[in-house]
């Protein structure tokens, strides 16, 4: 009677301890990928107003990312507002000679032309990125807006940004205090998409500009971005970080007690469990009169390797403990025959 009454009370605390658990979701996300990039030039003259053009082949549910440069030589304001979309910063001010601002919005695959009017009238440009791959639901994952304190630096450094996410394309954009600025180039990782100037001329009183990005793997500080220009002067510029969509997501397993670690701590105590319930089940097998218990232990078997396969894509730790189980079960099943 007290062998049984162990026997269940064993039986008792492996269920609970196996059930008693916490899970998460681990979530995986892809990196988002620039699919088109449409360009607008101002032309040589100053203007006010300038008309972006869309990219061509933009899909419901991708972000559309606006970049303006201009040479606007204020402390104010440059860009206003644009309806539809949403401004996530800009910079510039009397000292570089230069504005820069972003703009974004979420596509619903029936835009057009955008219009974008300014304070005053200066040499205009600017680029539309079309980006699939993006979660919708928290796109910017953050931005770094500055300008130059100083005319005399080549290369320009973009300061980075801290992102708490992994997978994050991160875009750069420097607009240039005259098309001098032009041509452009950009030091690894980033990778340069294309640099500008008004009427694709050098002048100085024309407007310059450059974009980038790098793929970011590992959350954290993305590192400043070395720009070299053509010139040296005043230059304002960003970096902005855009997180990936969810792709996939496992479950993954949080430890809550001396119980649960014997069953699922990620080091060798996690194998404990598994083969206390080995050795009891076999041992439970050596005697015809408690068979029937010990047929319930492998089928407890069954189910512990059933829950480790459900984990085992998050944590592959897990494989381990699988391979116990299953030799274990082994072990047992050819006990049961012997008897």
């Amino acid at each position: 009677m007290k062998m049984k009454a162990i026997i269940i009370l064993l039986l008792f605390v492996t269920v609970f301890a196996v059930s008693n658990t916490t899970q998460v979701t681990a979530q995986d996300t892809d990196i988002p990928i620039i699919e088109e990039v449409s360009f607008t030039d101002g032309g040589a003259t100053e203007i006010d107003t300038i008309d972006m053009v869309k990219p061509i082949n933009i899909n419901a549910g991708e972000l559309l990312v606006m970049i303006l440069c201009s040479d606007n030589d204020g402390d104010a304001t440059f860009f206003n507002a644009v309806d539809g979309w949403t401004k996530e910063g800009e910079s510039g001010n009397s000292v570089c000679d230069s504005h820069i601002a972003v703009f974004y919005q979420i596509a619903n695959g029936s835009e057009v032309n955008t219009n974008v009017t300014t304070a005053t009238t200066a040499n205009l440009l600017g680029w539309i990125m079309r980006l699939s791959g993006v979660d919708t639901s928290d796109a910017i994952e953050g931005s770094n807006f500055a300008a130059s304190t100083a005319v005399g630096v080549n290369p320009q450094v973009v300061p980075s940004v801290t992102t708490f996410k992994d997978n994050t394309i991160v875009l750069y954009g420097l607009s240039f205090d005259g098309g001098d600025g032009y041509p452009m180039s950009v030091v690894s990782p980033y990778i340069e998409i294309a640099d500008r100037t008004n009427t694709g001329s050098p002048v100085i009183a024309y407007a310059s500009g450059t974009i980038g990005y790098r793929h970011f793997i590992t959350s954290g500080d993305t590192g400043d971005a070395f720009v070299y220009t053509a010139n040296v002067d005043g230059a304002s510029y960003f970096q902005l970080a855009i997180n990936g969509d969810i792709a996939s997501s496992s479950t993954a397993i949080v430890e809550t007690g001396f119980l649960n670690d014997l069953f699922y701590s990620t080091s060798i105590f996690g194998w404990f469990g598994p083969l206390m319930i080995i050795a009891v089940s076999f041992a439970i097998l050596e005697n015809k009169k408690y068979k029937p218990m010990g047929i319930l232990f492998v089928i407890v078997e069954f189910l512990i390797i059933s829950q480790y396969l459900a984990l085992v894509e998050a944590t592959p730790w897990y494989w381990w403990n699988i391979i116990i189980m299953l030799l274990g079960m082994i072990l047992c099943i050819g006990q049961m025959w012997k008897r």
